[in-house]
C-alpha cells in the first residue's frame, strides 16, 4: 500500500501486488515451458496443449482472484471517494459523495494465534473497506492517519471485527 498523491485537493493511494504478480507469471511461464516442450522434444501437441490447458485453467482463478491494483482516490473538487479495483478481467468502479466520509479505521480479526488488519472506511453508518484484502502489517495504520490527516480529523480507531 502506498500514498501515490497527497495534495490539499486530492488524496491517493495504490495497492499493487507486485511480487504475487510476478509468482503467478512465472508459474503460468512454467506451465508453458512444459507443454512447448512436450510439443517440440517429444512431438506430441496433444499432450502439449492439455498441459498447456489444464495449468492455465487451474491458474486463472488465482490470477483473477489475486492480482488486484486497488486505487483509492478521495477528490475534494470533484466531492467523490472513488475505490477502483482492476484485474486482467476488468476494472470495477464505486463512487461515494466525500461528504458522507467521516473517517479511516483499522478493522482487526483475530484467527486462532494470528491477527490481521484491514484498512475501512466510515461512510456515514457503514463501514467499507478502503482497498480489500487483509493483511498482518502496519501499512492500514499508516494509510489510515494519512487519510484522517488528510480529511482533519482525529488519529483511526482500530476496531474488531
Amino acid at each position: 500500500m502506498k500514498i501515490a498523491e497527497n495534495t490539499d485537493t486530492r488524496f491517493v493511494l495504490d495497492r499493487r501486488p507486485w511480487i504475487l504478480s510476478a509468482f503467478l507469471a512465472l508459474l503460468w511461464l512454467g506451465v508453458l515451458w512444459a507443454g512447448l516442450d512436450t510439443i517440440l522434444s517429444l512431438g506430441e501437441p496433444t499432450i502439449g496443449l492439455i498441459y498447456i490447458g489444464l495449468g492455465t485453467a487451474f491458474l486463472a482463478p488465482f490470477l483473477y482472484g489475486f492480482v488486484r491494483r486497488s486505487r483509492l482516490i478521495l477528490d475534494r473538487p470533484a466531492g467523490l471517494v472513488i475505490r477502483r479495483h482492476r484485474t486482467l478481467f476488468g476494472v470495477k468502479q464505486d463512487e461515494h459523495p466525500l461528504d458522507t466520509l467521516d473517517r479511516a479505521v483499522v478493522e482487526r480479526r483475530r484467527w486462532d494465534n494470528s491477527t490481521t488488519y484491514r484498512l475501512s472506511l466510515r461512510l456515514g453508518e457503514r463501514t467499507v473497506p478502503a482497498l480489500g484484502g487483509w493483511n498482518s502489517g502496519g501499512a492500514g495504520h499508516d494509510a489510515a492517519k494519512a487519510i484522517n490527516r488528510w480529511l482533519d480529523v482525529p488519529e483511526p480507531d482500530t476496531v474488531e471485527v
